[in-house]
């Protein structure tokens, strides 16, 4: 593989991925979506100029580039087989969902989500076995900062969708007990056992609403 011999301009391209993903990853974890997947878009093109700048001399990486769009210059990078399919399918999650936010103001956060990951997985790509170098240490922070903050969300969704469930199966237990009861002295035995388990449940119950006041 040829790298540009102007290696002052193969840094600017280094640079300018790395502003554009340190930017998406601020916006994400502080909730501005939109904003986040237009800064992906925009990192998703800086790779796909970072990737043909990598693979030719600079006239003809040059020429490959030119004025094209961030799905032309895709489009580029499959028909020379520049990267695997898997590079390919994170570029092109990050123009679908990028283009979605540029043109619609609203936007999911599981868009968000989706782009996020592609992102993390394209900047490991690009390091990793590509230019076989380690992160730089502002995008590493960033993103290990968001790793963090994506953990403490999905360990508070994880804790409500378990109450959820728990305060069900009490509710259940309830209708069971309640039916039962009246009834002759041989359900004495399976009463006592639903009240047990009605018991239990509300024992997990407290014990899942202390863990989401953490």
């Amino acid at each position: 593989m040829a790298i540009s011999p102007d290696r002052n301009k193969f840094d600017t391209k280094i640079q300018d991925l790395v502003q554009w993903c340190e930017t998406a990853f601020q916006h994400y974890r502080n909730g501005y979506y939109a904003d986040s997947l237009t800064n992906m878009r925009k990192g998703g093109e800086a790779a796909c100029k970072l990737i043909i700048i990598f693979n030719f001399p600079e006239k003809v990486a040059e020429n490959k580039i030119g004025q094209k769009n961030y799905k032309e210059l895709i489009d580029t990078i499959i028909r020379d087989y520049l990267v695997p399919r898997k590079t390919i399918n994170w570029l092109e999650t990050l123009q679908i969902y990028g283009n979605i936010a540029t043109h619609d103001n609203y936007v999911m956060k599981e868009q968000a989500n989706y782009s996020i990951v592609a992102l993390r997985l394209l900047i490991y790509w690009i390091f990793d076995e590509m230019l076989k170098a380690s992160l730089p240490s502002r995008l590493e922070k960033v993103m290990a900062e968001t790793v963090k903050e994506s953990g403490k969300v999905d360990s508070g969704k994880k804790i409500e969708e378990e109450l959820l469930k728990v305060k069900k199966e009490k509710s259940n237990l309830e209708e069971q007990l309640h039916s039962l009861h009246g009834k002759e002295d041989q359900e004495k035995e399976k009463i006592e056992q639903y009240r047990k388990s009605l018991e239990n449940a509300a024992t997990k119950i407290r014990e899942l609403e202390k863990a989401q006041e953490k």
